[in-house]
């Protein structure tokens, strides 16, 4: 796993190397493989500090401004990340991990209006995206939008049958009032999780509601 981790970093270094055409290509690749490196052992805040130093060198590098978005993220720091990810898109649009990501971050700050336009977007991009339907399902299902939000959690559970989308989905027929298929739901994501104490509570409530025997 630590093997392949590396590998897709290297990756990414080699993207963001490639896309540079100012006059200092020595500094800015030092740069940029030494914040790729310290990624790599960990440190991500000095990691971060190096790819801004790179960043000066080259403002208009859609790559790196995305990495730079992706791990403020991971860091909790979405002032940072956002601003990131926002000039990543106004460099390159149709980038689909921008696009996710502002959208997953625009959802956890309460922007819903913006979350939704930018997770549409991604699927657009990409149709795939366990993520993006994932996210966009969460988040028209908190808004009560059950109808919207089943195709997508849906759409996310065939890509990725992971205990967490089978309860969303489970609590969406539940809210929409389709007990049946809610039950199955919620079954699953208990069987798979049997510590899953949110969806244990949700199939009790539903026991309970329907008069069912466990």
């Amino acid at each position: 796993k630590a093997a392949a981790e590396r590998e897709r970093l290297d990756e990414r270094c080699e993207r963001i190397i490639n896309t540079y055409r100012g006059p200092q290509r020595e500094e800015f690749v030092e740069r940029v493989e030494e914040g790729t490196t310290l990624l790599g052992e960990g440190r991500t805040r000095r990691a971060l500090r190096s790819f801004e130093g790179a960043l000066a060198l080259d403002e208009h590098n859609t790559e790196l401004r995305f990495i730079l978005g992706e791990y403020y993220f991971l860091l909790g720091k979405t002032i940072e990340a956002a601003l990131f990810l926002r000039t990543a898109l106004e460099e390159q649009a149709d980038h689909f991990g921008a696009r996710l990501l502002l959208g997953l971050l625009s959802g956890d700050i309460g922007e819903e209006d913006a979350a939704r336009l930018h997770l549409e977007k991604a699927i657009a991009l990409y149709a795939n995206s366990f993520a993006a339907h994932y996210g966009l399902g969460r988040l028209l299902a908190r808004e009560g939008k059950m109808a919207e939000a089943l195709p997508h959690l849906k759409r996310a559970l065939a890509l990725n049958p992971a205990p967490e989308t089978h309860y969303l989905v489970g609590r969406a027929y539940l809210d929409d009032g389709r007990p049946e298929q809610a039950l199955r739901h919620l079954q699953k994501a208990v069987r798979l999780d049997p510590h899953f104490d949110v969806a244990q509570y949700s199939l009790g409530f539903l026991y309970w509601q329907t008069n069912r025997i466990v």
